[in-house]
C-alpha cells in the first residue's frame, strides 16, 4: 500500500439492515471523497463477488427493476457503467462511477442508488442465497491511473432466508427395527434457503409401523427453520415414509428402509455426503465455519469436505481450513475430510478434488496464480501426474476425484490407485459423458456426486439465477454421494469409496440398491453364468425411468411407466446434453412443439430447474418452451390425439414424427454438442411408482469384463446412478 488508507475516503450504505434473499428493495451507497479528491477521469468502483445472482444494474429504464442512478455534491459530473470483468477474481463484476467535466474535492459525496424507486421502478432484487456479510467492496482511483485502492471498511449487509415455501422431512435411509433414530425437519423459502422467518407448529403423520415420541414440533424464529425429533422408532421391516404438515405446507420424508438385519453387504447402512464445495477463502462465499455448520445443522449431511481452488489458497487460509476441519469433524456424527481442489489447466490434468485421511495433509498447488507469497513455490506440483507419483511413493492415503466445473478433469491423467470414483453430477450440471470417457479408457470406476457449492450451502445447493455469462451461476441442484458402510468414521467412508460401494444422485435421497447375489455395486466379480441383478429403488418423487446399462449400452428399460391399456396417448419429449465439455457448456433450448392433423389436450413440464424455465405458451396446436440444460434432463409430457403429427423446432434440432408411430421404444434425435439429443417415447397417463423392485437377467454371458449399472430418473428430474458391478466371464 503506497498511500495512507485513511486518505482514501469512506463509504456507507443505507439501509444496512438484514435483507431477505431474493427480495426487491432500494439501497443508497454514499461515498465521501478522501484527502486527494478525485480527478477528471478518476473513478470509484463498487465490486461484488463473482458468486452472486444479485440483479444486474441498468441505467436507462426508470420504470423497471434494477434501475441504478448516481448523484454528486461536487463540481463535476459522474457517469455510471457496469463491467462484469472490471476487477480481479473473485471480485470481477463492478459498478463504475467515473468523474468527468470537472473534479471532486475532499468531502464531496457520490451517492449511488441501487433500485431507485423515485420514478416508479419496483427496486432491485437481492441475491437469492444467504450471506452473513454481502460486501459492497468500494475501491477508488483518485488520479485516473487505472490503479485502485480499497476504501477502508466497505459496507456490508446480512442476507437471510425468506418466507416458508417448502417443508422437508429427512430421515436415515436405512434403520433397524426398534432402534431409535433422529428425524430432521427443515422449512425453506422459495430459493431453497432455511427460512429465518418461520415460527409455528408442524404436525407429524407416521405410516403404519412408525412410532413417534411426539405428534408435532414447535418452530421458533430462533431455530432458523430447522428442527430435530429424537427417538423415532420403526417396528416393522419394509420401506416407510413419514409425512409432516404446517403453515399450509406438506412434506414427506425420503424412503426409510427398515431391515431385520444389516450384517449382509446387500443391506449395508447408507450415509449421505457432499464432499465438494468452497468458501470465501477462494471463490465462494461465507467462512469455513459457516460452511461446515450449515452442512451439519441445516443440510443434515453425514459427511462433507472443503475443496477450494488451490491457486487461491494462502498459507493462512490453508491453516484456517485444517483447523476448522479438526473442530467440526466428529466420527459417528459428522465426518469432515480435509482437502482442496487441484485446479490446473485441462491439458495438464484439469480439476481433481483431493480428499485426505490424515489431519495434516500437504498443500501441493498447481500454481501460485493468485497467491502473492512465493516462499513455498517449490511445493507446487505440475502437471498433476507429478503429484500422483509422489503420493504413491509416499504411500499417502489420498482420494482423488475427477471433477467438472469451469475446467474439467483430464481423464488421461487418472490414476486408478488414487481415483476409484468419478464425479457425474455437481452444481455445474450432469456429466454422463465422463462415464463414457472413463469406460472407453478401460477404467474401473464408481460414481459419486457433489455440489461444488459456492454459496455456503453444502448439501442444499439450489440453482441460482443467471446474472451474466461471465459471472458464476449454477443451473442445477448440487449432488449427493450415498455410501454403503457400517462404520460411520472417516476411515469407514474413505474405504467404502475406494471399494466403489457408493452411488450418485442429483441431490435427492433416492434409495438405490443393486446387487448380484451377495455382491453389491462397486464389486468386481467373475462368473460362469449370465449375471442376475437385483434392483431396489425407493424414490422421492414418482419414477420416470429405471434403466440397466452394460458399459454405455442401454440393455433394459424397466416398465415403470409403460402404458398398459389403450386410451389417451401421452407422449414424453426429453432433451438434454451440453454444448461443450469445458466452460460455457450450457445449452439454451428455446423452441416450439406444433401439431398438424390433430390437437394437444394438455402439456406437463418435466424437470425444469430454474424459475425462468418452463412452458411459455400453450394452445391446442402449439407448445412453446424455454429451458437450459447442463447435461441434465428437461422436457414435457403431452396429452395429444393419435391423428396428430408432432413437429419439434429449436435452433439445435428440428424433426417431425407422427404420434401414431410413437411407442414405448425411444426415438432419439441428435442435436449436436456433447450428448445433446431429444428422446421421444410413449408414456403412461398414470404417475410412476415410488417403490420399484426388479430382477434383471442378462440374456448371455459376454466375453471379457463389463460394467453393469443402473440409472434412475424421477418425474421431478432428480436422478441416481449406481456404481457399476464389474462382471468378468470366467
Amino acid at each position: 500500500m503506497a498511500v495512507n488508507p485513511g486518505d482514501l475516503g469512506s463509504a456507507a450504505l443505507s439501509p444496512n439492515t438484514p435483507v431477505t434473499a431474493g427480495s426487491m428493495s432500494s439501497w443508497r451507497l454514499t461515498f465521501t471523497v478522501g484527502k486527494h479528491g478525485i480527478d477528471d477521469g478518476g473513478s470509484i468502483i463498487v465490486a461484488r463477488r463473482d458468486v452472486s445472482d444479485w440483479e444486474l444494474p441498468q441505467f436507462d429504464r426508470p420504470l423497471e427493476s434494477g434501475y441504478v442512478t448516481v448523484e454528486t455534491t461536487g463540481s463535476a459530473n459522474v457517469r455510471l457503467t457496469y463491467d462484469s470483468e472490471r476487477y480481479i477474481r473473485p471480485w470481477r463484476a463492478a459498478l463504475v462511477a467515473t468523474v468527468y467535466d470537472g473534479s471532486l474535492a475532499c468531502g464531496d459525496q457520490i451517492t449511488i442508488t441501487y433500485g431507485d424507486t423515485r420514478q416508479g421502478a419496483p427496486g432491485m432484487r437481492a441475491q437469492t442465497f444467504p450471506e452473513s456479510a454481502f460486501t459492497f467492496r468500494v475501491l477508488v482511483d483518485a488520479f485516473g491511473t487505472g490503479w485502485y485502492y480499497d476504501v477502508p471498511n466497505s459496507p456490508a449487509v446480512a442476507i437471510i432466508g425468506g418466507y416458508p415455501n417448502e417443508l422437508h422431512v429427512v430421515a436415515p435411509s436405512c434403520v433397524q427395527p426398534d432402534h431409535p433414530f433422529s428425524l430432521k425437519l427443515r422449512v425453506v423459502d422459495s430459493w431453497g434457503n432455511p427460512s429465518h422467518q418461520f415460527a409455528g407448529i408442524v404436525s407429524l403423520s407416521p405410516c403404519e409401523g412408525v412410532c413417534l415420541p411426539a405428534e408435532s414440533l414447535t418452530f421458533t424464529s430462533e431455530m432458523n427453520g430447522v428442527a430435530t425429533l429424537e427417538g423415532v422408532v420403526i417396528t416393522t421391516p419394509g420401506v416407510h415414509r413419514i409425512e409432516a404438515a404446517g403453515a399450509g405446507l406438506r412434506g414427506q420424508s425420503n424412503p426409510i428402509q427398515c431391515l431385520a438385519s444389516t450384517h449382509e453387504s446387500s443391506s449395508s447402512p447408507i450415509l449421505w455426503g457432499d464432499l465438494h464445495g468452497q468458501t470465501g477463502i477462494t471463490i465462494g462465499t461465507g467462512t469455513v465455519d459457516e460452511y461446515l455448520t450449515f452442512g451439519r445443522r441445516a443440510a443434515f449431511l453425514d459427511f462433507t469436505g472443503w475443496q477450494g481452488n488451490d491457486f487461491q489458497i494462502t498459507k493462512d487460509g490453508w491453516a484456517q481450513v485444517k483447523e476448522a476441519v479438526r473442530r467440526h469433524h466428529e466420527d459417528g456424527a459428522f465426518v469432515v475430510f480435509p482437502g482442496y481442489e487441484w485446479s490446473g489447466l485441462t491439458p495438464h490434468g484439469g480439476d481433481y478434488n483431493l480428499h485426505f485421511l490424515e489431519d495434516e495433509p500437504p498443500l501441493h498447488r498447481s500454481s501460485h496464480w493468485e497467491v502473492e507469497d512465493g516462499s513455498d513455490l517449490e511445493s507446487d506440483r505440475y502437471p498433476i501426474d507429478t503429484l500422483w507419483q509422489e503420493a504413491v511413493a509416499q504411500k499417502r492415503e489420498l482420494l482423488a476425484v475427477p471433477h467438472v466445473g469451469g475446467r474439467h478433469a483430464n481423464l488421461d491423467f487418472l490414476d486408478e490407485r488414487l481415483s476409484p470414483v468419478i464425479e457425474v453430477h455437481s452444481h455445474h450440471g450432469t456429466f454422463e459423458w465422463m462415464i463414457a470417457d472413463a469406460f472407453a479408457r478401460g477404467y474401473r470406476v464408481g460414481f459419486c456426486a457433489g455440489s461444488d457449492d459456492h454459496t455456503c450451502r453444502p448439501g442444499l445447493s439450489y440453482p441460482t439465477l443467471q446474472a451474466s455469462r461471465s459471472l458464476a451461476s449454477f443451473d442445477v441442484y448440487g449432488g449427493y454421494t450415498a455410501v454403503f458402510t457400517s462404520e460411520f468414521t472417516r476411515r469407514g467412508i474413505f474405504d467404502a469409496l475406494f471399494r466403489r460401494h457408493c452411488y450418485a444422485t442429483t441431490g435427492a435421497r433416492i434409495l438405490l440398491r443393486v446387487s448380484a447375489g451377495s455382491h453389491i455395486m462397486g464389486d468386481a466379480i467373475t462368473v460362469s453364468e449370465p449375471p442376475r441383478l437385483q434392483i431396489t429403488v425407493g424414490a422421492t418423487a414418482p419414477l420416470l425411468e429405471v434403466e440397466v446399462y452394460r458399459g454405455t449400452e442401454l440393455i433394459h428399460r424397466a416398465p415403470v411407466r409403460r402404458p398398459q391399456t389403450s386410451g389417451q396417448r401421452r407422449v414424453q419429449l426429453l432433451w438434454s446434453g451440453v454444448r461443450v465439455r469445458s466452460r460455457g457448456k450450457r445449452v439454451t433450448w428455446k423452441g416450439s412443439i406444433t401439431t398438424s392433423g390433430g390437437h394437444i389436450r394438455a402439456a406437463y413440464t418435466v424437470a425444469f430447474d430454474r424459475p425462468q424455465d418452463g412452458i411459455t405458451r400453450i394452445s391446442n396446436q402449439q407448445v412453446d418452451f424455454f429451458s437450459t440444460t447442463s447435461g441434465d434432463i428437461d422436457g414435457v409430457i403431452l396429452d395429444v390425439s393419435d391423428d396428430a403429427t408432432l413437429r419439434f423446432h429449436c435452433p439445435h434440432v428440428q424433426f417431425e414424427t407422427p404420434v401414431a408411430s410413437i411407442g414405448w421404444e425411444r426415438q432419439v434425435f441428435a442435436a449436436g454438442g456433447v450428448n445433446q439429443r431429444v428422446e421421444v417415447s410413449q408414456t403412461s397417463a398414470q404417475p410412476g411408482p415410488l417403490e420399484f423392485d426388479v430382477e434383471f437377467i442378462e440374456n448371455e454371458l459376454h466375453d471379457g469384463t463389463h460394467p453393469y449399472w443402473v440409472r434412475v430418473v424421477q418425474e421431478d428430474g432428480h436422478m441416481a446412478w449406481s456404481s457399476p458391478i464389474y462382471i468378468t466371464k470366467a
